[in-house]
């Protein structure tokens, strides 16, 4: 597709944190900076102290010890509000809630009268307020959040389910519904092994669903020998205890644990899979979705995700999450034969290469800030999935 070629757009994107594992936003924020830059943007991305020394267009900064939860650093203000002052940037894109960098981005788009977009990046969803610490998440919100949400001159969602959110919560600005972008991968014909695996990559949370899975894998277990379960991904010390003493606690065989998974054994794993599985409660998009598609690995989820469409793209099962609805899936979709696994896997490797390439992403995202900023009369497209 013909791309934007625009340089005289300068961004200022900020965004809470970036890790070490390359999901969630610290991947989809950075690469769509790299995009943008690639297209003739001139982009500044700063962020909270990174442990990824590898990520290019930011500046980090370390949080005031006493307010480190919410992530309190006057240098960062200090820093966003002189870019403001010198009229270096023409917008201001602020991605995730309930920290202050957020509130930053508010306070310097009202003081110098700079366009401001913000992408709740699933901060908005009745299960992430409920979740955390939602007292003063309470505060956060009649101290700070609401207001600057209140001053933001267009929002931007990665999905439908997400533009439902910032409407149920009062705001009625904009919205660009606009997914994240994934890279293109190359297609690998699966090996036909001994055993089939079934993965869970992610963060290893109570938001994800992972007891249902258990629970789930322990009705069925017997009657699939040539299945593995494997759940990988970071997570607090506490909870992880927690979920291998379910597993043992249920007698589960043939279940692994692992660490989180970067690179190419991130990759590796999605390949070796047969099956993928989100069986979350709550996703304003869910990355891994996406990443296991551009392999070619058929996906397994939830109505609590925003992928209804891989039942009409023949690429995956879209459930309820609730135990009995997970099993019953599991034993469809692993009595399905493996030819038949293959086919719906590469169903959803074309439909990721054709709607959510980062050409197409990036490109959408130009045209809601040209938009913003009166540079261009038409209004974005949505790019609902």
């Amino acid at each position: 597709m013909k791309l934007n070629k625009v340089k005289n757009i300068k961004g200022l994107h900020i965004v809470p944190h970036i890790k070490e594992e390359a999901s969630g936003p610290t991947y989809s924020v950075v690469r769509l900076c790299e995009e943008l830059t690639k297209m003739g943007e001139q982009v500044t991305l700063i962020t909270l102290g990174s442990r990824n020394r590898n990520i290019k267009f930011h500046t980090a900064y370390k949080r005031i010890a006493l307010f480190s939860k919410l992530g309190v650093s006057m240098l960062m203000k200090k820093d966003i509000y002189n870019l403001a002052y010198s009229k270096d940037i023409d917008y201001i894109h602020s991605h995730g809630l309930w920290e202050m960098p957020s509130i930053y981005a508010g306070y310097a788009s009202a003081k110098y009268s700079i366009p401001l977009i913000v992408s709740p990046r699933g901060a908005l969803s009745e299960m992430a307020l409920k979740t955390g610490s939602k007292r003063l998440k309470k505060i956060f919100w009649v101290l700070f959040q609401k207001k600057m949400l209140n001053s933001a001159d267009y929002f931007h969602a990665t999905s439908y389910e997400e533009y439902k959110d910032i409407r149920r919560m009062g705001f009625d600005q904009p919205v660009a519904i606009i997914p994240n972008g994934i890279g293109k991968k190359k297609y690998i014909k699966k090996q036909h092994n001994e055993f089939k695996n079934l993965l869970y990559l992610g963060r290893i949370h109570p938001i994800k669903g992972l007891e249902n899975l258990l629970h789930a894998w322990s009705k069925v277990q017997s009657r699939f020998p040539d299945w593995n379960l494997k759940i990988a991904g970071p997570g607090s010390e506490k909870y992880i205890k927690k979920i291998k003493q379910i597993s043992i606690n249920l007698n589960l065989n043939r279940v692994t644990f692992y660490p989180a998974l970067y690179g190419d054994l991130k990759w590796q794993a999605y390949r070796e899979a047969s099956l993928h599985i989100l069986p979350s409660y709550s996703e304003n998009f869910g990355m891994t979705v996406v990443e296991s598609l551009s392999v070619g690995t058929p996906v397994i989820t939830t109505t609590g995700t925003p992928w209804s469409k891989l039942k009409s793209m023949h690429a995956g099962f879209w459930i309820d999450n609730d135990v009995e609805s997970i099993k019953k899936c599991l034993i469809q979709s692993m009595n399905t034969p493996s030819d038949a696994l293959e086919e719906m896997g590469m169903n959803g490797y074309k439909w990721v290469r054709n709607e959510f390439s980062w050409e197409i992403v990036s490109n959408q995202m130009q045209n809601t800030y040209m938009y913003l900023l009166k540079k261009n009369n038409e209004k974005p497209k949505e790019l609902r999935f």
